[in-house]
């Protein structure tokens, strides 16, 4: 039996690969899972095997070279694409003022190095720190002790992984990295190097084929894992269950409105409001017979206060379902999913209308279900933010996927949240969700339901073909 190490560089991969059938489809065929941890969570009291990762501490350059990568990758694609887009992806330094001026300073210094040498240097200059450190010696004495056969990344963009990923590659192990979110390659994320990369579907595999020239031959389309949940009826919470734990009213139709972290959305707090308000005049117009509600689920990694005063003002037609992920650290992946959190929420979909946000990948989660999404398309008067606007929301590049504007409904201004209000209370959808479908299928690989299985037998084919 062939021995899977699944390296969990951070908390992002738990959902997606420990809370999922992937351990048993891999083991199904005829692999022994184990999993390289760097998070806090304790794999085994789900009764899966774990090995924690060596404790890690980074090359003191490794973030500054990084961050020069992504910077040069960025000015690289905007340049052969002749789309200033790329270049709105750079990452803003959110440190205190000193930190942050020596941070740009010596990440400036890299970027006119790498710009004289080229761009690809930078990832070999990355790999040389890295291997060179303390950390990367732990890792490679950990996989010399426990002998894996395949080494299976899941995601490409934690530094954390890299010393593992350079530890395993000096040994000969193979290595793999599964491309997280259906928005990273555009972005320049890619910071470890492996020799297979899994990806969602074939509109994936091209954006890896073209912005980084991966050969097709290194690439497995497999689908995604994190959607898989939607086709299990156990991860379905009891309707009288589910109302009675977020004191959910049986009479009543509910809009989910699902959030964005504060930096792609600053202004969800007032969207939501004025969702909200639409609604208590339409409840007020109708009487108790035609009511609508709004479930409100947060971005995961979203801890701030920035709702609690639209709640406190609506708490009678908004419910708050919060995500089940703990935080265990201040970084933004530090945040970290719980297990009962599927059916949170796959529940929420289930039990809602529709959904409306910013832009959401949800859109997806909700097509699971046959069900419709609105994406928020107006500025609010409150902005006062020159750095932000709605219009760059939805020119960034992952949204030139979408094969016709009509997979999703567009609400251009508040009075255009009517739209789902209808769609919520009325038998006659007016939204063609076969559209969203067709969007979903460009993006993920189908059947969804079987995404694990194709990971695990893409991972058994390729030790079959070394051997």
């Amino acid at each position: 039996m062939k021995k899977l190490l699944i390296l969990l560089p951070d908390g992002v991969g738990l959902r997606n690969f420990a809370y999922t059938n992937f351990v048993d489809e891999a083991k199904k065929s005829g692999l022994e899972v184990v999993f390289w941890n760097n998070t806090k969570f304790d794999l085994n009291s789900l009764g899966l095997r774990s090995i924690p990762v060596p404790r890690n501490k980074f090359h003191i350059l490794s973030d500054l070279v990084k961050r020069a990568k992504i910077d040069l990758f960025l000015e690289h694609f905007a340049e052969i694409k002749k789309d200033e887009v790329y270049l709105s992806y750079k990452f803003k330094n959110k440190n205190k003022p000193l930190k942050s001026l020596i941070k740009n300073y010596s990440s400036f210094l890299f970027k006119f190095i790498f710009r004289i040498i080229g761009p690809l240097s930078a990832q070999k200059f990355l790999n040389f720190l890295e291997s060179n450190t303390d950390f990367y010696k732990a890792c490679k004495n950990q996989l010399i002790k426990e002998k894996p056969d395949f080494i299976f990344s899941t995601n490409q963009r934690a530094l954390s992984s890299l010393a593992p990923i350079l530890a395993a590659k000096s040994l000969g192990i193979p290595t793999s990295a599964f491309i997280f979110s259906w928005d990273n390659l555009p972005k320049a994320t890619m910071v470890v190097d492996t020799d297979y990369y899994f990806v969602w579907s074939e509109y994936m595999e091209n954006e890896l084929i073209d912005y980084y020239s991966i050969g097709e031959e290194k690439i497995k389309v497999t689908g995604t894992t994190q959607f898989e949940p939607y086709y299990d009826s156990k991860n379905i919470i009891p309707k009288d269950e589910f109302y009675s734990q977020f004191g959910l009213n049986s009479d009543t139709k509910y809009i989910c409105f699902s959030g964005d972290d504060i930096t792609t959305s600053p202004f969800d707090p007032n969207y939501l409001r004025d969702l909200a308000e639409l609604i208590q005049d339409y409840n007020q117009s109708k009487g108790s017979n035609e009511k609508v509600g709004i479930l409100f689920r947060r971005c995961p990694v979203d801890k701030s206060n920035r709702y609690d005063l639209v709640l406190e003002q609506f708490k009678e037609i908004i419910k708050p379902i919060d995500p089940e992920w703990r935080v265990v650290g201040e970084a933004w992946n530090e945040v970290m999913a719980m297990p009962n959190d599927i059916k949170l929420l796959v529940s929420s979909v289930y039990y809602s209308e529709c959904v409306v946000n910013v832009g959401s990948s949800m859109v997806f989660d909700f097509a699971n279900f046959d069900k419709p999404c609105f994406y928020i398309n107006y500025e609010v008067d409150e902005n006062k933010d020159l750095n932000w606007s709605i219009n760059q929301i939805y020119n960034y590049i992952h949204f030139r996927s979408m094969p016709d504007k009509q997979a999703v409904g567009w609400i251009n201004s508040k009075a255009d949240f009517f739209k789902a209000i209808h769609e919520t209370r009325n038998s006659q959808k007016s939204m063609n969700v076969s559209i969203t479908k067709k969007w979903f299928e460009i993006i993920v690989q189908h059947p969804v339901e079987s995404s694990s299985k194709r990971i695990a037998k893409a991972i058994k084919s390729i030790l079959e073909e070394q051997n």
